[in-house]
């Protein structure tokens, strides 16, 4: 026979640790199992359905104090797991796409200017518009830096070690935000920045171009290829961190493993543009040339996977029989 609250109890016990539930939860539920049971003893239906009420809404406002305040150890615990991996790893991946993110934003004013001072377009491109220029360019640099920086955040951060499976877990729910993120700006944040780039730079409103289309818009315009390509783009981060732990576990050297995952982060834009040939030409469709940098970057990873674990068996010391 079961009580009011011991369901709730069983919730608790597995998201509090037990000095909690001895503290905070179990007396919430002794109350209100006793003041239960005191209306129901009594007669007083609707009292009793008042107290389960009020209980359950007592119980819930402990449990979201509790684990609010478990939020900055349960972060600690686990950014400092395996010896700090996730920490590093968050820190160098930050520090990398900044970096790339400016020097990709820096590049494109660069050749912006050179272009106005040799007459080439934009001719309203002016000094006074430069801070807001910078701002709409960022979206675009995050495009590429997102995932180049996760990527080599991952070698860094693990520097050569094993990782534990928590730590496994890690890597690849980062790498899931940092998807969401990336479709975002791909979809529609990095087409808006890009067009108002365009206007302002111009000092009018200009055209779009298919790098201005929203997801929405291309899907509607029929360009196929470029819909598709924001899509598996979307996934990038993904892919590339799957990458970059497989090269860690078959290099185990921080010192060769990231200029690895470099080039292969720096290639793989530019793997779209060549796998777009074949749909221009008409050789397979928009959706299978879209998708195959990412294919192609699965396939490498799972060959370093099955390589990886190859190396381990072997390390491990052979049985006697």
């Amino acid at each position: 026979m079961t009580h009011p609250g011991d369901r709730l109890r069983r919730l608790a016990s597995k998201l509090c640790r037990p000095e909690a539930m001895t503290r905070l939860i179990d007396p919430v539920i002794a109350d209100l199992q006793c003041e239960y049971a005191e209306a129901l003893k009594s007669g007083a239906i609707w009292r009793a359905r008042r107290v389960r009420a009020a209980g359950c809404v007592a119980f819930w406002k402990v449990l979201s104090l509790q684990l609010a305040s478990e939020v900055p150890r349960v972060v600690s615990e686990w950014a400092t797991a395996d010896d700090r991996a996730i920490a590093r790893t968050l820190a160098f991946s930050a520090a990398v796409a900044a970096i790339l993110t400016a020097s990709f934003v820096l590049f494109a004013v660069w050749s912006t200017e050179q272009a106005v001072t040799h007459g080439a377009y934009l001719p309203g491109f002016a000094v006074r518009h430069l801070p807001t220029l910078l701002v709409y360019l960022i979206p675009q640099g995050l495009g590429l830096a997102i995932p180049a920086g996760l990527a080599i955040g991952i070698v860094s951060g693990l520097r050569g070690r094993a990782a534990t499976r928590q730590t496994r877990q890690s890597i690849l729910a980062i790498g899931v935000v940092c998807s969401v993120l990336m479709f975002a700006v791909l979809a529609w944040i990095a087409p808006a920045a890009n067009q108002a780039y365009r206007d302002l730079a111009a000092e009018r409103h200009t055209a779009k171009g298919v790098y201005e289309l929203t997801l929405n818009e291309l899907g509607s315009r029929g360009a196929r290829f470029e819909y598709h390509v924001r899509w598996a783009g979307s996934i990038a981060p993904i892919v590339l961190a799957l990458f970059a732990y497989a090269v860690s576990s078959v290099t185990r050297r921080t010192t060769v493993g990231i200029p690895i995952v470099a080039a292969a982060a720096i290639a793989y834009p530019f793997a779209y543009p060549m796998f777009g040939l074949p749909v221009l030409w008409g050789w397979v469709p928009p959706a299978a040339g879209a998708w195959m940098p990412n294919g192609m970057y699965v396939l490498l990873t799972a060959v370093m996977f099955h390589i990886a674990i190859r190396f381990d068996s072997q390390r491990l010391p052979s049985r006697s029989g």
